[in-house]
């Protein structure tokens, strides 16, 4: 009853590991924001759906550049299709339009429909990684 009363009353909310501060602000952060103590200042469950895929990111992918591509480009599609993938890799980059336009068109770089497909029903591994088939 006590707890129930100090978090109610006095806005008051267990500590939340020094290491999460350090390893995943961005959790962190959301927790801190579902916690408000005032319920119209917290996110709806759109909003922490959309943080919930940047978090994903931030804690699969170490690299910086390879988090801000994700980020910008993926960060809801799972899995990415390669069709998809390079497309963005190329923009990502700022490879000139013709030379990247060159190289999506070359033979053999995007698979049809049907690969992916077939590559899909007989992939490896699971949905929750961020994967690209080439």
């Amino acid at each position: 009853r006590a707890t129930v009363q100090g978090n109610c009353q006095h806005h008051v909310r267990p500590p939340l590991p020094p290491e999460l501060h350090q390893t995943l602000p961005s959790l962190a952060n959301l927790i801190q924001l579902c916690w408000h103590h005032q319920p119209d200042a917290r996110p709806t469950f759109q909003q922490i759906s959309i943080e919930l895929d940047s978090i994903v990111v931030d804690s699969a992918v170490t690299d910086t550049y390879g988090r801000a591509f994700w980020k910008q480009f993926f960060t809801s599609d799972d899995p990415v299709q390669w069709a998809d993938f390079l497309p963005g890799w190329l923009a990502f980059l700022q490879v000139d339009a013709p030379l990247a336009a060159a190289l999506l068109a070359a033979p053999g770089v995007i698979r049809g429909a049907d690969d992916d497909d077939a590559a899909a029903a007989g992939g490896g591994g699971h949905r929750a990684t961020r994967r690209c088939r080439a």
